[in-house]
């Protein structure tokens, strides 16, 4: 169910800026970051694609996101040997 929940948020974070800054309002960011170290490929990948998706909208939204935390758990997903 985090799937397609997270699949949900990426929908919601790819529309309007305001629609893009209700999911950082609503405290999704540091949530979405967390679920980086899941060990679900999938839950990671949506995860990634709604943080994309955020970061994408705008500078701001940009920073926000890398002063909450992406950066570590981001280059983390790069060491690992996945398929």
């Amino acid at each position: 169910m985090q799937h397609e929940a997270l699949w949900i948020i990426t929908n919601i974070a790819s529309g309007s800026n305001d629609e893009t800054q209700e999911v950082v309002d609503s405290g999704a960011v540091k949530f979405l970051i967390d679920l980086l170290r899941s060990p679900d490929l999938s839950v990671q990948e949506q995860s990634l694609w709604a943080i994309g998706n955020i970061t994408g909208d705008s500078a701001e939204l940009r920073d926000y996101v890398v002063q909450a935390g992406l950066l570590e758990p981001l280059f983390n997903l790069l060491k690992e040997d996945v398929p």
